[in-house]
């Protein structure tokens, strides 16, 4: 159990604390990320139809977006944000720090050339919409080739 790294019983203390740590949850911030999150997509496709955001219609969590902008490698996308003080990656949490495309998307029917397209925005609860907007003002110079 957990890697070997303990005996047979689970991890109670980390269970318990995880329990506590849902009871805490406010619905209303997370209706607000959520609110953010899908303005932020709006603004995107209002701006370039050609954008994708992958789930939009299905259930997800209300905090992150993953976009493909069609043409713009996402290291690309990655190194204008990080110059604009803006952390975003290219994939899930569990696979930061890789440079490889997002497998996720190739299972779902996704091709390589949009995976590699793609990056992952997450949106927490101090996040604000002058945040957001500046995103997208940066977003639309990278789209632009500024």
């Amino acid at each position: 159990q957990e890697f070997n790294i303990r005996a047979g019983t689970e991890n109670l203390a980390a269970i318990q604390s995880f329990a506590m740590a849902t009871q805490m949850i406010n619905d209303n911030e997370l209706a607000k990320i959520k609110e953010l999150r899908d303005y932020l997509e709006q603004t995107l496709q209002n701006i370039c139809t050609d954008v994708i955001i992958v789930g939009k219609n299905s259930e997800r969590l209300g905090n992150s977006s993953l976009i493909i902008t069609p043409n713009i490698k996402a290291e690309a996308q990655l190194i204008q944000f990080d110059m604009a003080g803006i952390m975003i990656s290219r994939g899930s949490a569990c696979t930061s720090g890789t440079i490889k495309p997002n497998e996720n998307l190739l299972n779902m029917g996704y091709n390589r050339e949009l995976a590699d397209c793609a990056i992952r925005v997450s949106i927490g609860y101090n996040t604000t919409k002058n945040e957001i907007d500046k995103f997208i003002e940066i977003w639309k110079n990278v789209k632009n080739g500024i």
